[in-house]
């Protein structure tokens, strides 16, 4: 399944800082404290085999915070050029617009941080040129509406579509495979049909792979997904949780279907 992708709410800040860059990265940490964002373990690692070394090296020196649904976020080692100004990143995860809270976040850090002495930059042809600009919540909103109801509806077609091609390129060949395999046991029809059930939940449930950092995604068999799962987000677990559910819900009606009893089983069962 190829799926358009969304992108995740952002606004930014610019922040003055040619005179003394390590107080005002101090004042930053220091205002983001104090509206309780939290900061986050940095998880470096998990980009080595994605990025090339120099962009490993920046993102091992990111600051990253959190609060709830909100993302804050600056690279120490970006910042430490002689650019006189400090970028900030600010993001509300699992929505399409910011929300009101969003917005009203986003203006009490920035008074907090003025109120620290910070003064904030406005956007120059510069950044824009860069692809750095300085977007505001309401900018972003503004930027990317809401989908109508007919596009929604023509998503839901999409997915609806990709969710059958999977079914008919992936599933179903599985399960004839899978079969083939339930077979090799030496042991009743039930028992076969059990191992099916099994095996095809565990391997054949759908799952997505981003195709990049913000999408678009593809329905691969979750098997694949296996080994990163414990380092995804909580609403991708969530969705492997019902597509496994209903992948065994599917896979014990094609067992039905698919593995008969053997007809020595039924002959034996006639004598007796």
């Amino acid at each position: 399944m190829v799926t358009k992708s969304i992108t995740v709410p952002h606004a930014n800040y610019k922040i003055e800082a040619a005179n003394d860059k390590l107080a005002a990265l101090e004042n930053i940490d220091l205002a983001l404290a104090s509206l309780g964002f939290s900061l986050k373990e940095n998880d470096w690692e998990t980009w080595k085999p994605i990025l090339e070394a120099d962009r490993v090296v920046e993102k091992r020196q990111e600051r990253r915070y959190s609060k709830g649904d909100f993302e804050v976020f600056y690279g120490v080692l970006y910042q430490s050029g002689n650019m006189g100004y400090i970028r900030l990143s600010f993001y509300e995860h699992d929505k399409r617009q910011f929300s009101k809270e969003g917005i009203a976040l986003y203006y009490q850090l920035k008074n907090e941080l003025s109120n620290r002495g910070l003064v904030h930059l406005p956007e120059t042809p510069e950044d824009v040129k860069a692809a750095r600009p300085v977007v505001s919540p309401e900018e972003f909103n503004k930027q990317h509406p809401l989908p109508s109801l007919n596009e929604k509806a023509g998503y839901l077609a999409l997915i609806a579509l990709s969710f059958l091609i999977y079914a008919v390129v992936i599933i179903v060949p599985g399960w004839l495979l899978i079969r083939k395999v339930a077979a090799i046991f030496s042991i009743n029809t039930n028992g076969r049909r059990c191992v099916f059930i099994l095996l095809a939940a565990l391997v054949l449930f759908p799952a997505p792979m981003p195709m990049s950092m913000f999408g678009p995604v593809f329905l691969v068999p979750g098997v694949l997904m296996l080994p990163f799962v414990f380092g995804l987000p909580e609403q991708f677990i969530h969705f492997i949780t019902l597509s496994v559910g209903f992948t065994l819900v599917l896979s014990c009606v094609a067992a039905l279907w698919l593995i008969k009893p053997s007809p020595n089983n039924a002959l034996h069962r006639t004598s007796r």
